[in-house]
């Protein structure tokens, strides 16, 4: 006990000396540790069974430019979570949309996790393959000043298509302790338009996530659970700190910080294998507008693989 407190300690002292080294371009969750496999495709595939989730997002919201058209960033998480034994780790398949006007993206993954077991714990690695459709709508940009030759050559809609890959791996001890990193957008894909000019370039982004759960002897059904997501996209670094408590397995609630962003508040529950959760974000950078809004909903399919493992073939048994 003493030993695995020690090795904790020296992790989390780890994570607090790299927090100078590690931020983002992906899309950013308040509940990041609900859906891990959005910013590390090694961790999945943890659990028996299938787990489907939804995530929406609505930042800022009631954010509206100079004509009160809303523009508040929308953001959707869909996903489907399988832990396979027979191919020695799990399978997801991940659909995130973004809209931030004028820009609206798509982005489908498909990612591997394999599983290393090691006594109690497992450690991961994960490989990400994706795809990544962005479209550009310029016809609701109304620039200040009218008539420059590169924005006329830039005017309507445009989209583009792009490969994307990523790695992660992850140590993990069940109910206990998780520390993952992760490179996200490995090929750097370029968006191009009609005029074959570089609007957009997808940014190597590296993540750095923790989190440990634990709680008193004498009450067992109490944990506590602190968690971190760190990214390093292009120079930008971002921090999210959290603390939730849970009780029972059924009942959970905290607060967490993003540094120079938001102070976020979260609550959710547990119904048999339904989970729904909700975050509400306080906006504490300059960008003075609404609060934003975070749902997740969690669907658990439980498969029996050693009995459906079972099968006869022969005709009396049929």
């Amino acid at each position: 006990m003493v030993k695995n407190k020690r090795i904790t300690l020296y992790l989390f002292l780890f994570l607090i000396v790299a927090m100078r080294m590690f931020g983002q371009q992906e899309p950013r969750m308040s509940q990041y540790m609900t859906l891990p496999s959005v910013y590390n495709p090694s961790i999945l595939g943890l659990q028996d069974g299938i787990e489907a989730a939804g995530v929406s997002r609505t930042q800022w919201a009631g954010l509206r430019d100079y004509e009160g058209t809303l523009i508040s960033p929308q953001t959707f998480f869909v996903s489907a979570d399988a832990g396979l034994p027979m191919i020695g780790g799990g399978l997801s398949i991940l659909v995130m949309n973004e809209k931030i006007m004028p820009i609206s993206q798509t982005k489908m993954r498909l990612n591997y996790a394999y599983h290393l077991k090691i006594k109690n714990s497992k450690l991961n690695f994960g490989l990400m393959v994706g795809l990544t459709d962005q479209s550009l709508d310029l016809d609701k940009i109304n620039p200040d000043v009218s008539g420059d030759p590169a924005y006329a050559e830039l005017t309507g809609q445009s989209s583009s298509m792009n490969f994307d890959a990523g790695l992660g791996v992850s140590y993990h001890i069940p109910d206990k302790f998780y520390v993952g990193l992760s490179a996200m957008q490995l090929l750097a894909t370029k968006a191009r338009y009609k005029t074959d000019n570089v609007i957009y370039k997808d940014a190597l982004s590296f993540n750095l996530s923790a989190g440990y759960t634990f709680g008193p002897q004498y009450r067992p059904e109490w944990k506590f659970q602190p968690s971190i997501l760190m990214s390093l996209s292009k120079g930008i670094f971002q921090m999210d700190i959290d603390f939730l408590v849970q009780y029972n397995k059924k009942i959970w609630g905290g607060v967490g910080y993003r540094i120079n962003d938001a102070v976020v508040a979260m609550i959710g529950f547990r119904i048999k294998d339904f989970k729904f959760g909700y975050s509400y974000d306080i906006t504490t950078s300059a960008i003075r507008a609404g609060g934003t809004h975070e749902i997740m909903l969690k669907y658990y399919f439980k498969i029996d693989f050693d009995k459906s493992a079972k099968s006869y073939r022969n005709t009396r048994y049929l």
